[in-house]
């Protein structure tokens, strides 16, 4: 299995374009549910794959759980000696109650992704 998200997703595209030489990253865009932008940002190494976009994809490539946990997000770099957290969330439609909760894991994911890489200061949430 891929190391990272992007490996498997590098390697997802090569299976198919074996399987089909005309097969493109725009299709394979549209298979997975995202711009075809953001996709060759990914695979370029441009922009990481958050938590959220990595359990997004993880069952359109059939990945389990465990997979998704395993593999991870991309680890993203603010400025050198800075980490940051990056995570995806939606929230239209959720009604307050579940909006919390979500915030509420997310904050705790991220504080335990700072505890994980040793690394303090003031937190900062832009809503």
């Amino acid at each position: 299995m891929a190391s990272t998200f992007k490996d498997l997703l590098i390697a997802e595209l090569q299976e198919r374009q074996k399987r089909n030489s005309s097969y493109s990253l725009r299709a394979f865009a549209r298979f997975l549910g995202m711009d075809h932008s953001r996709l060759s940002k990914i695979l370029r190494g441009e922009r990481p794959v958050s938590w959220g976009l990595a359990r997004q994809l993880g069952p359109i490539l059939g990945l389990t759980a465990e997979e998704i946990e395993k593999i991870g997000a991309t680890p993203t770099k603010e400025r050198p000696g800075k980490a940051q957290f990056s995570a995806s969330i939606s929230l239209q439609g959720l009604n307050p109650q579940l909006a919390a909760t979500e915030i509420q894991r997310l904050l705790l994911e991220w504080a335990s992704s700072q505890n994980a890489q040793g690394t303090q200061g003031p937190v900062t949430l832009n809503l």
